[in-house]
């Protein structure tokens, strides 16, 4: 008698069927892990850079800041136009206007060609020290010199847009003191404290922060 060998297939409900299943479940679990791995891994690549690509260019805009002062600064000392310094919040726009007077003495501020408007798009003023007062960046601020005026200091504090009670946000410092015609920046690492170059005639019980961190 001969013996005839059949061959069976496997039933897909077989437990060895189960377990290729579990395996491959598995698998797929691993590869999400591993991209979790490598997102992360990414994050710390690229974050690092974008925050120093955005501290880079808040510098190249608080040295424009610094620039738009002394322009305005330098315009009052050498001739006898009236100048104005003014940021608007809305428009987040720091522009220097000189005044011109016609000949029935209306006064109509213009803004020179020489001077272009700053848009703050990569900084924003957290705060501004216009001699003995801190305006409020909020509501803007305007400050006039020239033709007689003695000009007085003005500190800007510049930082990266953003929270603004976050203590690590990176700041800059903008000092025009009074009396000079140069503006100046200073970055500011963290823990260090807004320190205005108080220039003369600026009294710190006025601004009641004679015992204050700045």
């Amino acid at each position: 008698m001969k013996t005839i060998a059949s061959t069976r297939r496997a039933d897909p409900r077989t437990p060895h069927a189960a377990a290729g299943a579990v395996v491959r479940t598995a698998f797929t679990m691993i590869e999400a892990l591993v991209a979790i791995v490598i997102v992360a891994l990414l994050a710390t690549l690229v974050v690092p850079r974008f925050i120093a690509t955005a501290s880079r260019q808040a510098e190249v805009e608080a040295q424009g800041v610094a620039a738009l002062l002394s322009a305005a600064a330098s315009r009052a000392s050498m001739s006898s136009d009236r100048v104005a310094i003014e940021y608007d919040p809305s428009t987040r726009l720091l522009r220097t206007q000189v005044a011109r007077e016609d000949q029935e003495g209306v006064v109509t501020w213009l803004v020179p060609a020489t001077v272009r408007p700053l848009t703050l798009t990569s900084t924003a003023i957290e705060s501004t020290l216009i001699g003995a007062r801190v305006a409020d960046a909020a509501t803007g601020w305007r400050v006039e010199f020239g033709a007689g005026r003695e000009r007085p200091i003005i500190s800007v504090l510049l930082k990266l847009p953003g929270d603004r009670d976050a203590e690590n946000v990176p700041r800059w410092q903008v000092d025009l003191p009074s009396g000079e015609s140069s503006a100046s920046v200073r970055s500011l690492a963290e823990g260090m404290t807004w320190s205005p170059a108080l220039g003369r005639g600026v009294d710190l019980d006025e601004t009641g922060r004679r015992t204050k961190t700045w």
